[in-house]
């Protein structure tokens, strides 16, 4: 099998009696290849035109929510408000990475799913709390039907709530203001239904192919404020498809709204899992930080002392082996990328000192890979945290330790 150019051309005597056809066939692979290439290219300079501008948006509210700040900071409603635009804006470059990062993974086949039986009601309330601050922020409704379907889906939660809430902050993303947003939730046999329908831009029939396909937006980038990647609904379908459901769009076309559907497959076997929640126990801990981004380091300090923890930082390994001469930590939070030695050298050492015979050990890193995770499991570390930290885990895991 392979792409060709055919010619017939009917051949004529000199009595103009048709006498038979020449056919020419030309191989075209190579060109059709070349043509391949180009589009991915095309494609490609698409993408990354609109990556920067995707990055320098939150990046310049950023700059000016600080600037703001840094001129009035006696003025507590002007703080107070810049804090949450910084919040909002750091959420959304949080997303940004995120997205990024599966996409690489689910292309490399290297995303693990962490499957337990979850009611649906839990993915659900996880997804609408993802998206919540969005949908208030536009002074949008989400309605909710008058009750949740008790039933139950074998899948990965974080996974399954990401889905939902990348459906729901499209349907706010690109719908006008105080509009509603509807999530609906059915059983139909054995396939669970979640769906969001929005009163936004809508989609051009003739887009609707190929809108679950990565790098593909709507509108040219620049056309519109409400850009996107193009990632966001290409890995939405690759997270369903992989728990074994599928997800479809429709649409009346171009101001009309939207709808997503997502299906997955009930589960009827296994008998659902419960929580069981665990007392915790909220003493003082004392903190090691060792990280050679000394922002990144002073910040994480700044908020653990907050909540009243004792923290002592060092910003290389050998600054940290001198700390622990007169500080015994009760958790050490170690970055694995510094440039005298690697976290994993440092906690070795640092495990060679009987006085930290009771530490906990927790990787720090912008690394969030299945494999990197399995080296710091296989070297011991009890904790693997990808930066940026979520402060409200993090004091948990601190409230949890002995």
């Amino acid at each position: 099998m392979f792409w060709a150019n055919i010619t017939i051309t009917a051949v004529y005597d000199e009595q103009r009696r048709l006498r038979g056809f020449a056919k020419v066939t030309r191989d075209m692979s190579e060109r059709k290849r070349l043509e391949e290439v180009e589009n991915a290219a095309r494609r490609m300079n698409v993408f990354i035109a609109t990556l920067a501008h995707e990055l320098r948006n939150p990046l310049a509210s950023l700059f000016n929510a600080t600037a703001i700040m840094e001129r009035a900071p006696s003025d507590a409603g002007v703080i107070q408000a810049n804090l949450g635009l910084l919040g909002r804006q750091l959420r959304h470059l949080g997303r940004l990475v995120d997205d990024l990062l599966d996409i690489g993974r689910i292309a490399a086949g290297k995303l693990d799913l962490r499957r337990s039986v979850l009611p649906i009601a839990e993915v659900i309330q996880a997804g609408i709390e993802g998206s919540r601050h969005a949908i208030e922020a536009k002074g949008q409704t989400l309605t909710l039907p008058d009750s949740i379907p008790d039933f139950y889906v074998h899948g990965d939660l974080t996974r399954l709530a990401q889905v939902l809430q990348n459906l729901l902050l499209n349907a706010s993303k690109f719908s006008p203001d105080a509009t509603t947003i509807a999530l609906n939730c059915w059983s139909d046999r054995n396939t669970a239904h979640l769906e969001v329908s929005d009163q936004g831009q809508g989609i051009d029939p003739e887009s609707l192919p190929s809108v679950f396909d990565l790098f593909v937006q709507g509108q040219p980038p620049g056309t519109t404020s409400a850009g996107g990647l193009g990632i966001g609904l290409s890995l939405c379908r690759s997270l369903v498809e992989l728990h074994g459901g599928a997800i479809t769009a429709r649409s009346a076309g171009i101001g009309q709204g939207s709808t997503f559907t997502v299906k997955l497959p009930i589960e009827n076997q296994m008998v659902p899992q419960h929580t069981v929640a665990m007392a915790s126990n909220t003493r003082i801990q004392k903190v090691l930080i060792v990280d050679d981004n000394r922002d990144a380091a002073d910040s994480l300090s700044v908020l653990l002392q907050m909540s009243g923890h004792v923290v002592q930082v060092a910003y290389d390994g050998a600054a940290a082996l001198q700390r622990v001469m007169s500080f015994t930590p009760d958790v050490a939070l170690l970055d694995l990328a510094m440039p005298d030695m690697d976290g994993f050298e440092l906690m070795d050492r640092l495990r060679g000192s009987e006085r930290l015979n009771n530490t906990r050990f927790l990787a720090l890193t912008g690394f969030g890979q299945p494999d990197i995770k399995d080296q710091t499991a296989h070297a011991r570390f009890t904790g693997h945290l990808v930066k940026p930290i979520d402060i409200d885990m993090l004091l948990q895991i601190l409230e949890g330790a002995s």
